[in-house]
């Protein structure tokens, strides 16, 4: 038996394929933004903390030649200034060509030195973007409070000066 089909009846797609193919591709190109967006945040995360690490180690340096860790005339004893690690990048620009900043800079602060009333201690501290890193969430060791800040040991606020309101999820204290 013989069917002869119609050639003019298959011109082209139909709609309901078109907006199938249209609403696939757009399912697949939403979750590539997704999944580029969460890994660029990733990678920005890890430069900030290799930003304090290298900062933490020329610090140490820093420590090793003068007993204390730099900040005289930059901060003042037993408080933070955000830009401490700016205005100390002479005191440290034997031990680093030059200060690291924040990748994707917040508005505020991006990186925050506190150093103690005995020059003997400090802590850096950053934001992380991926608030769900177990870095974030987890309880760290206990930063340098001074006045203006609180901590909970899982997030550092900043109540006054030029950091006002800004929240800091990772530190960093020296070793």
């Amino acid at each position: 038996m013989y069917i002869k089909h119609n050639q003019n009846s298959h011109r082209g797609f139909t709609f309901i394929e078109i907006l199938v193919t249209i609403t696939i591709i757009i399912l697949l190109s939403s979750m590539a933004v997704v999944t580029y967006r969460q890994f660029t945040a990733q990678s920005r995360d890890a430069r900030r903390k290799a930003d304090l690490e290298s900062v933490r180690a020329a610090l140490e340096m820093y420590k090793s030649v003068n007993n204390l860790y730099p900040g005289i005339g930059a901060v003042a004893p037993g408080t933070s200034n955000t830009s401490a690690l700016v205005s100390s990048v002479s005191l440290l620009s034997t031990y680093m060509s030059s200060l690291p900043t924040d990748p994707k800079p917040p508005t505020g602060c991006g990186y925050l030195y506190v150093v103690d009333s005995t020059w003997k201690s400090y802590t850096l501290f950053t934001k992380l973007e991926t608030t769900t890193s177990s870095e974030v969430t987890k309880v760290k060791p206990a930063p340098l409070t001074v006045v203006g800040s609180t901590s909970d040991n899982i997030t550092y606020t900043v109540t006054s000066g030029t950091c006002n309101g800004q929240v800091f999820n990772y530190w960093v204290n020296n070793p």
